[in-house]
């Protein structure tokens, strides 16, 4: 059994991957990555399947984010890693669906690792993170069953 361990407000918070059922919560915003639709946006949390996802451990450090309601359906940098939008794809296993999941709450390309996970007026895209800014791209990570 493969668990992620992420240490969290002095917490060790372990997750079972072979199980789903998380939801990815904005800390700044309180928003959640909503996956109803192709386009993954921010949206208030709610009970919808699409807010509920899983994670696969790949053995070397990242990980595959699949859709609950549809399994084959996962987090894609649209475009590959030279796109920014997050989009629902098909898996076909490229860099542009892989992701590094750190202890500081990023969620980071691992095609391209000097682009994080954020959320910008209502999408959910990759980005190279401005520090001086107030960006929305630290995720807490909540297990819901």
């Amino acid at each position: 059994m493969v668990h992620l361990c992420i240490i969290h407000e002095n917490q060790l918070l372990v997750f079972n991957i072979e199980m789903p059922g998380i939801r990815i919560i904005s800390k700044l915003s309180g928003l959640a990555l909503d996956g109803n639709g192709s386009n993954v946006k921010a949206a208030m949390p709610n009970n919808t399947v699409g807010q509920i996802w899983s994670l696969e451990s790949l053995g070397d450090g990242t990980f595959v984010i699949h859709s609950y309601s549809d399994k084959n359906m996962v987090l894609d940098i649209e475009y590959g890693c030279h796109g920014e939008n997050i989009i629902l794809y098909p898996r076909h296993g490229d860099d542009n669906q892989q992701f590094y999941i750190n202890s500081d709450g990023t969620i980071v390309s691992a095609g391209d690792r000097q682009k994080v996970l954020q959320m910008v007026r209502g999408k959910v895209v990759v980005r190279p993170v401005n520090i001086s800014r107030n960006v929305d791209h630290i995720f807490n990570i909540e297990q819901l069953f």
